[in-house]
């Protein structure tokens, strides 16, 4: 087993880790509200680039990797992460499916595709339950520190979506809406955490429905569950 190929494991179990468990657990639903302080806060859709620095279990190193975010409220996201090699895992979420593709390790080799019914990635649910705004609700706490918000999760959230907390930093004299956001912070209840410093963030993009379909390309291994 190459580094690379060790790289590319590692990294998506980091991403993916705590969901296959999750399968059949019902998304973080938050009330709709017209109030400005909540539906103001999450756009209904936006796209986003990121970069994300991860540290190796094998080596100690902190390599780093870029990616791309789209997200259609409720439930639809699709992620997009390239490594220092320039191939890119691929990770597509809507209100019924959701894939996990990883590219074929070689030119000529066979990619995998890992398709679930009704089952939600944790960045989904995440960005759902953002939906309530930065106040106190029924999926999270509230504790802030300057420019800083930490999300608690309660204790049945935590146990149903595998999400213990989660920190929101935003750029200094900047409004504190999503679209300012400068990186996020995940941790999960297990504590494996991933941060993302953003680099880009467009709110009520021309985001289609399609976008949250992966079309599963030719020589890919499909593995359904």
């Amino acid at each position: 087993m190459n580094k690379l190929f060790k790289f590319k494991i590692i990294l998506l179990m980091l991403l993916l880790v705590n969901i296959c468990p999750l399968a059949k657990t019902r998304p973080l639903k938050a009330k709709d509200t017209t109030s400005q302080s909540k539906t103001s806060f999450l756009p209904s859709k936006f796209e986003a680039q990121f970069e994300q620095n991860f540290k190796s279990t094998l080596t100690g190193k902190i390599r780093k990797s870029n990616g791309t975010i789209k997200y259609k409220y409720p439930g639809n996201i699709r992620l997009e992460i390239s490594d220092q090699e320039s191939s890119t895992l691929t990770y597509v979420n809507n209100s019924k499916k959701s894939w996990y593709y990883t590219p074929p390790f070689e030119p000529d080799g066979e990619g995998q595709v890992i398709i679930q019914e009704d089952h939600k990635f944790l960045m989904t649910h995440l960005f759902d339950a953002l939906r309530n705004g930065l106040q106190n609700n029924k999926i999270y706490k509230i504790k802030k520190e300057k420019n800083i918000h930490h999300l608690i999760f309660n204790t049945e959230s935590s146990k149903k979506y595998g999400l213990k907390k989660a920190s929101i930093i935003f750029k200094d004299k900047k409004p504190q809406q999503l679209e300012y956001m400068q990186s996020l912070e995940i941790i999960y209840l297990d504590n494996k955490n991933v941060k993302f410093n953003f680099l880009s963030f467009k709110k009520n993009t021309k985001i289609l429905s399609k976008d949250f379909v992966f079309e599963v390309p030719k020589k890919t291994e499909v593995i359904k569950k």
